[in-house]
C-alpha cells in the first residue's frame, strides 16, 4: 500500500502512474473534495483558452465587468478538476486500488487519526510519498507572514507528522518531493527554498534515525515540463528564461523512470538527490569551490555525452586516462540492459566510450575507425555502482592519421582490461563502400515487435530495430532509427554519438535474431575486425542497416559485415568482421525487457 500527499495531481500524481501499474492500494490525501461532474457547458471547451473566453463572455452577458483575476481563479479550478479526475480514471484503469481522502495534512489529528486507520485495515504502510506543497512566488519583501507561513508549513508540517506516526518496521520507501529551489536557491522563492532545504535536513536525519531500515530520498526536482494531464509547472516566460540558463525541463516520462529506478536500486546510503536535465551537481561544484580549487580534469561541457562527469588527464608522455562511475540511476541503460538479471555495460556502448576519447583528443577529425575491438571479459554491475577506466596511448610512430591504443576496464583488484581496441581518427582516409545487393524477402520474416517480445531482452532505449525487411540464412536487412543522446545522457542537451550505440547495439540484436530463427541459438558479440565512421554530420531519422553472414550455420562463430545507408542509399557507418558467439545455453536470456515498456517496433 502506498500513501501520497498531493496524489491526486501534479507530479505526484505523474510518478505514481508507474506504480499504478503494480496493481497495489493508492491512498491519496488531497485538500480539497473530489470535484463533481464537470458542467455540461464546459465539456467542449478544451483548454484554458477556450474557458477564458467562454468565462469572459459569460461575465459580458451577465451585465458585470470581467475582473482577469477572478477569471483566471475560475479557469484554474476546473483545468484542476479534470486533471484530478482523468489521474484517478487512469489509475483505476491501470489497476490500481484508489481511495481518494480530503484532509489537511498540516492536521496532526486527523492525519494521525487516518495513519492508525490505515495501519488497522491494510496491516502496514509500504511506501510514502509527500509531494503537498503551495507555490506563492514574489520578493520576500513584499510578501506576508501569512503567504510565508502557507508556503513552508503546507511541505514542512506533514514531513515531521509523518516521521512521527509512520511506522518504519513495515516501511520500505519514503520520498519527499523537494526542489533544486532548495539546494541552488532561485529568484523570487525565499520561502519554497526554505521549505525544501528543511525537507532534505529531514530525509537526512531520519535515514540516520532508522537506521538503513527504510529507504529514505529527498529528491531534488527541477522544475517539470507537461505531466500526462497537467500544464506543467512553468509559463511560457519561464520556460524561456530556465532554457536560457540552459535548464531543460523534467520530460515526464523521465521523471516516472527516476523515482521508478530509485524505488528499485537507489542506495540506502543516498538520500538528498538531484534530478533534473541540467548539471546541477557539476554546477554546486563550481559554486561552492574556492578560487583555484576547480578540477581541471572534470568534464562538464562538450559534446560528447558518455564521458559527462568523467576527469580525463594526461598521465605520461602521449598517454591519457579517463575515470567514470557509472550506476542503474544515472547511467539508465544498464537497467535496460541485463543478464540473468545483472546490468551489463553493452559491447556497442564500450565502442562509444573509446571513440568519444580519441575525439576529444582530436576534435578535427571527420573520420574514425576502430580496429581489432575485443571482448576480453564482460562489465557487468554487481555493486550499486561500477567505476570505469579508459587508457589510450598515442602512436607516435604512425603516419597519417592518428593512432591510439585503447583500453577500457573496471577499476578492480585484477588490474585487467575489458576490452582492446586501436582507434584511428583523422580527416579522410576510408572509402566508402558500396551496399550489398538486398536479399529477398522472406516467407518466414520476423517482426521487429515478436523479436522485442520473443528473443531479445533490449530495454525501449535500445529497441532501435523498427522493421525487419529480409531474414534469410546469407543475412538480413533492418530499418532503424537512431537514438537521441539526451536520452542516454540527460544532462547534456545537445549532444551527439558518434557511432551511436543504440544502432550498432540493434545489428547484434538483429544477429541475434537471425541465428534464433535459423539455429534456435541465441548469440553475443566477441569481436569486430573493424568498425568505420564516414562523416562526423548527426545520423539522419532512418536508416537501413545490410548485414551479411559469412560463417556456415553450423559454425558456433558467427562471422559477417554490416552496411548501414541514409535514405539515399550513402552510407554512414560500416563494420567488417564482426564476430558473434552463439549458444543454446544463452537462449535464456530472451523473452522480453523486464521493464515491462512495450517496443514501438512494428
Amino acid at each position: 500500500m502506498v500513501l501520497a500527499t498531493g496524489g491526486a495531481r501534479g507530479i505526484t500524481a505523474e510518478t505514481l502512474r508507474d506504480l499504478a501499474a503494480c496493481r497495489l492500494t493508492l491512498v491519496l490525501l488531497g485538500r480539497s473534495p473530489l470535484p463533481g461532474a464537470e458542467e455540461s457547458a464546459l465539456q467542449d471547451l478544451p483548454d484554458a483558452t477556450a474557458l477564458r473566453g467562454y468565462f469572459v463572455q459569460q461575465s459580458q452577458a451577465g451585465g458585470g465587468s470581467p475582473r482577469p483575476v477572478e477569471i483566471e481563479r475560475r479557469v484554474r479550478a476546473v483545468l484542476r478538476d479534470r486533471e484530478t479526475r482523468a489521474n484517478l480514471a487512469d489509475f483505476a484503469a491501470l489497476g490500481a486500488r484508489v481511495d481518494y481522502r480530503a484532509l489537511d495534512v498540516r492536521d496532526e489529528a486527523a492525519l494521525a487519526g487516518l495513519l492508525e486507520e490505515l495501519y488497522t485495515q491494510h496491516g502496514r504502510i509500504d511506501a510514502v510519498i509527500h509531494g503537498a506543497g503551495v507555490i506563492e512566488d514574489g520578493w520576500l519583501l513584499d510578501k506576508s507572514r501569512a503567504s510565508i507561513d502557507r508556503v513552508i508549513d503546507t511541505k514542512v508540517i506533514p514531513a515531521f507528522l509523518l516521521a512521527k506516526h509512520l511506522r518504519p518496521e513495515t516501511l520500505k520507501f519514503v520520498a519527499f518531493y523537494t526542489s533544486v529551489a532548495g539546494r541552488f536557491g532561485n529568484r523570487g522563492q525565499a520561502d519554497y527554498a526554505t521549505a525544501n532545504e528543511i525537507l532534505g535536513r529531514l530525509a537526512s536525519g531520519l535515514a540516520r534515525h532508522w537506521g538503513g531500515q527504510v529507504k529514505v530520498a529527498a529528491i531534488n526536482w527541477s522544475p517539470w515540463d507537461r505531466t500526462t494531464h497537467g500544464v506543467g509547472m512553468v509559463t511560457p516566460e519561464v520556460r524561456r528564461q530556465f532554457e536560457a540558463r540552459g535548464v531543460q525541463l523534467v520530460n515526464a516520462a523521465a521523471g516516472r523512470q527516476f523515482v521508478w529506478r530509485e524505488l528499485l536500486y537507489g542506495p540506502v546510503a543516498q538520500v538528498e538527490l538531484v534530478a533534473g536535465d541540467f548539471p546541477w551537481e557539476y554546477e554546486e561544484t563550481r559554486r561552492s569551490a574556492l578560487p583555484g580549487s576547480v578540477d581541471p580534469a572534470l568534464i562538464t561541457s562538450g559534446l560528447w555525452g558518455l564521458l559527462y562527469g568523467g576527469h580525463f588527464s594526461q598521465s605520461g608522455s602521449g598517454q591519457w586516462r579517463f575515470d567514470k562511475t557509472v550506476d542503474v540511476v544515472s547511467d539508465c541503460y544498464l537497467d535496460q540492459h541485463r543478464l540473468d538479471g545483472i546490468p551489463v555495460v553493452p559491447f556497442a556502448m564500450a565502442l562509444e566510450y573509446m571513440a568519444e576519447a580519441v575525439a576529444a583528443l582530436t576534435p578535427d577529425a571527420d573520420v574514425l575507425e576502430l580496429e581489432d575491438v575485443r571482448l576480453l571479459r564482460g562489465l557487468r554491475l554487481l555493486e550499486d555502482d561500477l567505476p570505469l577506466q579508459l587508457n589510450l596511448k598515442a602512436d607516435a610512430a604512425a603516419a597519417g592519421p592518428r593512432r591510439f591504443d585503447v583500453t577500457l576496464g573496471a577499476v578492480d583488484a585484477s588490474g585487467k582490461p575489458s576490452y582492446r581496441a586501436t582507434v584511428k581518427a583523422g580527416r579522410v582516409f576510408s572509402e566508402k563502400p558500396p551496399p550489398p545487393l538486398a536479399l529477398n524477402p522472406s516467407s518466414t520474416l520476423v517482426t521487429a515487435a515478436d523479436a522485442y517480445r520473443r528473443w531479445l531482452f533490449h530495454g525501449p532505449l535500445l529497441q532501435s530495430i523498427s522493421a525487419i525487411e529480409a531474414l534469410d540464412p546469407r543475412g538480413f536487412d533492418l530499418l532503424l532509427t537512431p537514438s537521441r543522446v539526451e536520452r542516454f545522457c540527460p544532462f547534456v542537451a545537445r549532444g551527439q554519438w558518434l557511432i551511436d550505440p543504440a544502432i550498432i547495439d540493434a545489428l547484434f540484436q538483429g544477429v541475434l535474431v537471425w541465428s534464433r530463427q535459423w539455429r534456435d541459438s541465441a548469440t553475443l558479440p566477441t569481436r569486430i575486425g573493424l568498425l568505420q565512421r564516414f562523416s562526423r554530420e548527426p545520423l539522419p531519422d532512418q536508416l537501413t542497416a545490410y548485414v551479411r553472414i559469412h560463417s556456415e550455420l553450423s559454425n558456433p562463430v558467427t562471422l559477417g559485415d554490416a552496411v548501414i545507408v541514409d535514405l539515399q542509399k550513402v552510407p554512414r557507418l560500416a563494420i567488417w568482421q564482426f564476430e558473434c558467439t552463439a549458444s543454446p545455453a544463452l537462449n535464456r536470456l530472451g523473452g522480453g525487457w523486464a521493464g515491462g515498456i512495450p517496443s514501438s517496433a512494428q
